[in-house]
């Protein structure tokens, strides 16, 4: 696989567009990426190596990824399940798990204060790391948080109204 293959390859993974990529590189206009990602020999450029890092942090990859037909075989056998897993950075993983805390609050029809929605991201962290789907994220992450927010029938509960007793004064 060629460099303007992989380059296609990883930025199609991203769900970007060529525009939205030349944005995150920095670079005025998508021409520049689509002379990268050319098919035709006529047309196609290759990036300086110094524009490799650049290329690969907008993608969320490494740059040996775009650069070693090894290396991206790796990442990709490593993405059985969800593709997007093998190339997220850690700002880019982190936006998902918030996306999918936030779709998984709208699927149960709630508005999450700032400790649902922590507990909401952190069970989407680790349904991304077990490698699900960002759908059966979703699923897995309402199901959780039903589990944290209904309380055990196991536990007992007071029948009493609790009343709130001032300490006795000292003299």
């Amino acid at each position: 696989m060629d460099f303007h293959e992989r380059l296609r390859y990883w930025r199609k993974a991203a769900h970007l567009t060529q525009e939205e990529l030349a944005y995150r590189c920095g670079y005025s206009g998508q021409s520049l990426i689509a002379n990268y990602e050319a098919g035709n020999p006529k047309n196609r450029r290759e990036p300086p190596l110094s524009e490799i890092p650049r290329l690969a942090d907008a993608l969320g990859i490494r740059s040996g990824q775009l650069i070693d037909d090894r290396e991206m075989e790796t990442a990709a056998a490593n993405a059985v399940r969800d593709p997007r897993a093998a190339y997220l950075g850690p700002p880019q993983r982190l936006a998902l798990a918030i996306e999918l805390a936030q779709r998984a609050f709208a699927l149960l029809g709630q508005a999450p204060n700032s400790v649902a929605l922590a507990n909401g991201i952190l069970f989407a962290l680790e349904a991304l790391d077990a490698g699900t789907s960002r759908t059966a994220a979703v699923g897995a992450v309402a199901n959780r948080l039903k589990e944290v927010e209904s309380p055990r029938e196991d536990t007992p509960r007071s029948t009493k109204a609790t009343r709130s007793r001032r300490p006795p004064r000292i003299r």
